[in-house]
């Protein structure tokens, strides 16, 4: 997605940002674990927002085949190398 991890958190809806934190909350809740309170700390949105962004992204995952299990993994490896 090329956004930083501040862009992440930040109050922006352009559409890059926005589905940047919609797969981090999915990869959140899928890989980590966390509850939507947790994701909902980490990108800086309430509990609801965490699992709307979640739900979004099962959505998209249930139809598009482009998406991939390997898509996922670079996006998580960016998001922990961005954070130092």
């Amino acid at each position: 997605y090329q956004v930083s991890y501040e862009d992440m958190q930040s109050d922006s809806r352009k559409r890059q940002r926005v589905e940047a934190r919609q797969m981090c909350a999915y990869l959140l809740a899928q890989v980590l674990k966390l509850t939507s309170y947790e994701i909902g700390d980490v990108i800086r949105r309430d509990r609801s927002t965490a699992s709307v962004s979640i739900s979004v992204i099962e959505g998209l995952l249930s139809v598009r085949d482009d998406i991939t299990i390997k898509n996922k993994e670079a996006i998580l490896k960016a998001l922990y190398e961005d954070k130092g």
